[in-house]
């Protein structure tokens, strides 16, 4: 693991209305890592992953993303980075293909192959058919296939095994890992399960009260 910073935010803040839903929150993650954002339903987890994507701006603190700042290099940031937050969505008319060609084309980027893609979230089966057919579990494989198809350094995933069955879950753990291992990525990912989080992450964040409150390394 090399101790560069793939994230790194100093108190960071978030406020809808008067409510602080991210409330001076700093936290470091190392690249090469699985970082595990564990946190209760509501508690901000996907306020915070909205911020490190800039999808939000916070009210205040600072957000570096691969040792570039979010707020001046946002669209060279997205190009390096990939994201499932909250329920997917695509052009349902559309193939699984089709849908990762149109992404592909807007990435302006051959990425890594669309077959690649498709083959390692366990969608190569699809063919033709449209992606309003697809269950939950599948759009959930699609999502994962946009966020990775491109090639990016790090991939933020808001409950990435959502809608999954138990030997869809252990394949997406799987790829995971050979990300990690493989392709040198850094996953930050979200769960309110603590032992789905311990299956694979190497280091837990617990968000609580707006801000990271402790850390575990399980590496």
């Amino acid at each position: 693991m090399t101790t560069q910073k793939a994230v790194n935010t100093t108190h960071l803040t978030k406020c809808f209305e008067t409510n602080a839903v991210i409330n001076d929150c700093t936290m470091q993650i190392q690249q090469g890592c699985i970082y595990g954002l564990l946190g209760e339903n509501g508690v901000g987890k996907t306020t915070l992953f909205k911020l490190l994507t800039g999808l939000l701006t916070p009210e205040c603190g600072s957000i570096e993303i691969l040792g570039s700042d979010m707020t001046k290099n946002r669209n060279s940031i997205l190009s390096q980075t990939g994201s499932l937050i909250e329920a997917p969505s695509f052009y349902e008319h559309l193939s699984a293909r089709k849908n990762l060609e149109l992404h592909l084309a807007y990435m302006n980027t051959s990425g890594i192959g669309i077959e690649k893609a498709l083959q390692m979230v366990g969608l190569s089966y699809t063919g033709e058919k449209a992606v309003s057919t697809f269950s939950l579990g599948m759009r959930q494989r699609l999502g994962i296939a946009r966020a990775i198809i491109h090639g990016p350094k790090l991939l933020i995933l808001d409950e990435p095994i959502n809608g999954l069955d138990p030997i869809g879950i252990r394949q997406i753990r799987e790829l995971f890992v050979d990300l990690v291992r493989k392709s040198h990525m850094t996953i930050v990912l979200s769960s309110h399960i603590l032992s789905e989080i311990e299956h694979v992450a190497d280091t837990v964040g617990i968000l609580s009260q707006g801000k990271i409150l402790h850390e575990s390394d399980l590496s």
